[in-house]
C-alpha cells in the first residue's frame, strides 16, 4: 500500500512538473545506490534520465561507464554524458571531455575534449584545467603551446587542483632547458 501511494505521488508530481517530487525521487535513487541496491537505483534514475533530468543522465553515464547493473558500454556512457553536458551539468561536461580525450565511446578527439573541459572549468571544475593544460603542453590534437599550458595550469593551481604545482615546475624546467 505504501509503495503504491509513493509511486502514485511520484507519478502525479512528475506529471504536474513538481521539481520537489522529482528531487525526492532522485535522492531515493541515490540512497538505493549507496546501499548497493543497484537494480532499484538504475530503475529510478533511468526513469528520470529519459525524462531529461541531467543529474540522472550523468548517473546513467556512470552506470554504463563503470558497468554498474548494466553491461559496461563506453558508447552508451558517452551518450548519457553528452545529454547531461548539453544541459550544463558540470560533472557530465568533465566526463564527456575525459571520454573524448581517452577515446572512450568515440575516437580520441582532443579538440572536442577541450571544448567540454573548458565548459566544466568555467563552472569551477579544477581538474578539468589540468587536462586542458596537458593537451596544450603535449600538443595533443592542437599545436604545442607552453603559454596556454601555463595559463591553464596556473588557474588549476589557483583552484587548488592537486598536481598543478608539479606541472608548473615541470613546465618551468622544460622552458629553461630550451632557452
Amino acid at each position: 500500500m505504501r509503495r503504491t501511494l509513493m509511486a502514485l505521488a511520484i507519478a502525479l508530481g512528475l506529471l504536474a512538473g513538481a521539481p520537489a517530487v522529482a528531487g525526492d525521487f532522485y535522492h531515493l535513487g541515490h540512497h538505493a545506490l549507496k546501499r548497493g541496491d543497484y537494480a532499484r537505483a538504475l530503475k529510478m534514475l533511468s526513469f528520470l534520465a529519459v525524462n531529461d533530468d541531467p543529474r540522472a543522465q550523468y548517473d546513467m553515464g556512470l552506470f554504463y561507464r563503470d558497468g554498474i547493473a548494466v553491461e559496461q558500454n563506453d558508447i552508451e556512457a558517452l551518450g548519457w554524458f553528452l545529454k547531461a553536458a548539453e544541459k550544463g551539468h558540470m560533472l557530465a561536461q568533465y566526463a564527456a571531455g575525459l571520454a573524448f580525450y581517452n577515446g572512450k565511446g568515440s575516437a580520441p578527439d582532443p579538440e572536442t575534449a577541450e571544448n567540454y573541459l573548458v565548459q566544466a572549468s568555467l563552472q569551477g571544475h579544477a581538474t578539468a584545467l589540468l587536462l586542458i593544460g596537458k593537451i596544450h603542453y603535449a600538443g595533443e590534437g592542437v599545436p604545442r603551446d607552453y603559454t596556454r599550458a601555463y595559463f591553464w595550469w596556473t588557474l588549476a593551481d589557483d583552484r587548488g587542483a592537486g598536481g598543478a604545482k608539479d606541472n608548473l615546475a615541470l613546465l618551468d624546467k622544460v622552458i629553461s632547458e630550451e632557452e
